[in-house]
């Protein structure tokens, strides 16, 4: 169980199995089988995300509502099951905006383009930073030309299926090589294998992913856009559709490249995993935490960002990109402005 309590708003990450959260005053207390873990006062939670046979108990759920901190629920090896959102921004004519966007089948294309080609982008900066300009193999330097080539056929793709099968090529070639970036270390990366993960690398990835995941719901929510209603990801029932577009340029930036950082400074040790039957490895409790509390601080790196010139936190980003979408729809931008970081 971790707590972002070096700032001044905290996400209560709730991993401890069979704990029961409840609301005393002005604060929430964690117990398990009677005996108090940790509690943190209401006025410095942010969000609130539980993981697996975690017990909130109906006082606690409404004191959250009423004080519009958000709650996740995933599942214990970090797979979203859902998120109890406090309620909407009262933008109406912005999401009629957005719905009307997504009905048209130009102005879908135009900024499904932008989200894809930030990915690409951002994929490419990763292989870049990552690996020695002077020791490149073969295949990295494919990927690279492959990623570069992509993003100058997106440009003129003239359709929705087009994009995506750009994007689709440029995700082979870079999770392609991902592997040899971790090639001085203990871990093996060959494909990307998801639901589930086959590999500590995988295992990370998607947890990582899942914590992103309910960010960009989160902020998509704040800047009072729909989640669910998309560009790039087609239509499915239950499914943060716009939160997974937003999601595209931050991927690699932010959870990849986390994930590599952590990889290569040797700390982590294979006993950190479990393997189940039939091939699955998760991720271990303290695994977990480490992730969490490794996440929690990379939201708080700055950057340039490339728009705004100025610095900003990964946190401040993801507001910052959906409030640009906003602008597009609005019709105060032109287009679309997706993150690339160099």
């Amino acid at each position: 169980m971790t707590n972002d309590k070096g700032q001044i708003m905290s996400i209560l990450f709730l991993v401890e199995q069979n704990t029961l959260v409840r609301q005393v005053d002005e604060r929430l207390e964690v117990f398990k089988y009677k005996q108090r873990l940790m509690d943190i006062p209401l006025c410095k939670l942010e969000a609130v995300v539980v993981y697996g046979q975690v017990v909130l108990t109906t006082p606690t759920l409404r004191i959250l509502n009423q004080r519009s901190i958000p709650i996740s629920y995933l599942s214990e090896n970090g797979r979203t099951i859902g998120t109890l959102l406090p309620e909407p921004n009262p933008n109406a004519l912005l999401r009629s905006r957005q719905y009307k966007a997504s009905f048209d089948p130009d102005q879908t294309m135009a900024i499904a383009r932008q989200f894809v080609q930030g990915k690409l982008f951002n994929q490419h900066t990763i292989l870049a930073r990552f690996s020695r300009q002077d020791k490149r193999s073969r295949p990295m330097e494919a990927a690279l030309k492959s990623l570069k080539c992509c993003q100058k056929q997106v440009e003129t793709a003239d359709s929705l299926n087009s994009i995506r099968g750009y994007e689709g090529q440029g995700a082979a070639s870079y999770f392609g090589v991902l592997g040899e970036l971790l090639a001085q270390t203990p871990w093996d990366f060959s494909k990307r294998t998801r639901q589930p993960p086959t590999d500590p690398v995988n295992a990370m990835l998607g947890f990582g992913y899942a914590l992103l995941y309910g960010d960009c719901r989160a902020a998509l929510h704040t800047v009072g856009l729909d989640p669910y209603q998309g560009f790039l990801h087609s239509e499915r029932y239950g499914r943060a559709n716009l939160a997974l577009d937003l999601m595209e340029e931050f991927r690699a930036i932010f959870v990849d490249g986390l994930v590599l950082t952590l990889l290569r400074n040797e700390s982590l040790k294979p006993d950190l995993f479990v393997e189940h039957p039939g091939g699955a490895v998760l991720l271990g409790d303290e695994m977990k935490k480490r992730l969490i509390k490794a996440y929690e601080e990379r939201k708080l790196t700055k950057f340039k960002h490339p728009v705004f010139e100025m610095k900003v936190d990964y946190r401040r980003a993801l507001i910052l990109q959906a409030r640009l979408l906003a602008k597009h729809l609005m019709g105060e931008l032109e287009a679309y402005l997706p993150l690339k970081i160099r």
